[in-house]
């Protein structure tokens, strides 16, 4: 959404976020975009307003889903929801 940006620097939604049905999610930098990997599924986030993304797929066919980071009292990315999935923050190098 123009006009937005994100609330906290990009750098900081990196991390690998964990789900025990869906397993593990990566977010990384890539040239200024962050990208999300889940399995053999990976895409591009395009900021949507706040904490929350539009994921473009590589893999066309899978929409454009919303992702929202939830952040925890202190400001930092915790958890990541995507489609309706929440997955907690696991890597604690942060």
């Amino acid at each position: 959404m123009s006009g937005t940006k994100p609330s906290l620097p990009i750098a900081q939604y990196v991390g690998v976020y964990t789900d025990s049905l869906y397993g593990e999610t990566t977010v990384t930098a890539a040239g200024g975009d962050l990208r999300v990997r889940n399995g053999s599924l990976e895409g591009t986030l395009e900021h949507w307003q706040h904490d929350t993304f539009r994921i473009r797929w590589d893999q066309r066919w899978l929409g454009t889903p919303l992702v929202t980071f939830v952040l925890d009292a202190s400001g930092t990315p915790s958890r990541v929801q995507i489609d309706r999935r929440s997955f907690a923050r696991t890597d604690r190098g942060w």
